[in-house]
């Protein structure tokens, strides 16, 4: 049974990947921060390893048993005075050298669609600095760009059960995000073809069904039972909050933001996967509110 070590295993995607790896018949092996809350979930589906990605010296010899890697680590919201450049690049760089010295055979690293377009943002800048040393590392390797995920489009949920959603240049902007079990499951699937290397190094990725930001609102406001209301603003608004952001605030403070700002006027649609429904994951989050 080929073992498999999921850094990030506890974040939304990992999760899902730890289930569906144990379901294909592959070992998960689950590497977590120290002070990260395991689920049961995740302590049954796997062995858990505690390590400090940002610590070199907590990784010495924990890849030694283990085939194949995948890391979805990353900063999603900056927290605990940690950059883009000490996650996103050096901590993946942490875990790409001891694979390297494990003679880890297959390296699968989860980026950002269209990431390779915009460095001028930072976390993208810091994710395509590391997939460059990923792909002369020598081992073979395979970086997955999903659109987004459902759990992503949540903010829509949010801001109907406040009133109104709030969107840049009509909502014209489209997206196929995906769920992550159905992203797992693909992920996955490219260990199990078993072929000596991954059929392809790169892989562009969204869920079943193409919408507009405005679109999704609409969805967003059927779920909870109220008729849409959206407030549009012009796109130059949204190019001035980016120059003013990156101008007055620190990256710590502003990077979530200039991401978030950047991609909203980006047409974020790849070839289609999955057959989880945006408005089920709607409904199913405003059960789970209750």
């Amino acid at each position: 049974m080929k073992r498999i070590a999921i850094f990030g295993a506890s974040g939304y995607l990992g999760t899902y990947l730890v289930d569906v790896a144990r379901k294909f018949g592959f070992e998960p092996i689950s590497f977590v921060r120290v002070n990260s809350t395991i689920s049961t979930q995740l302590e049954n589906n796997s062995e858990i390893r505690l390590v400090d990605v940002t610590s070199p010296s907590t990784l010495i010899g924990q890849l030694d048993d283990c085939d194949y890697v995948i890391s979805t680590v990353g900063i999603t919201r900056q927290k605990d005075g940690l950059s883009y450049d000490d996650i996103d690049y050096q901590a993946n760089m942490n875990i790409l050298c001891e694979a390297q010295s494990a003679g880890i055979s297959k390296f699968m690293y989860t980026s950002v669609f269209k990431g390779a377009e915009h460095q001028e943002v930072g976390l993208c800048e810091a994710k395509e600095r590391f997939v460059k040393q990923l792909q002369v590392s020598g081992i073979d390797y395979c970086v997955v760009r999903p659109t987004g995920f459902f759990s992503d489009m949540l903010a829509f949920l949010q801001m109907a059960q406040k009133g109104s959603v709030h969107l840049f240049d009509q909502g014209k902007q489209r997206i196929n995000p995906i769920h992550g079990q159905d992203l797992a499951e693909a992920m996955i699937h490219l260990f199990r073809i078993g072929l000596p290397s991954f059929m392809q190094n790169e892989v562009l990725i969204g869920g079943p069904k193409i919408f507009t930001y405005r679109q999704i609102a609409e969805q967003a406001f059927s779920v909870i039972g109220q008729p849409t209301k959206v407030r549009y603003y012009p796109d130059w608004l949204r190019r001035c909050a980016i120059f003013m952001g990156k101008k007055c605030l620190s990256e710590s403070s502003f990077g979530p933001y200039e991401f978030f700002l950047t991609f909203a006027a980006v047409e974020m649609v790849a070839p289609k996967y999955g057959s989880h429904q945006l408005e089920a994951f709607f409904a199913e989050s405003k059960r789970g509110q209750s």
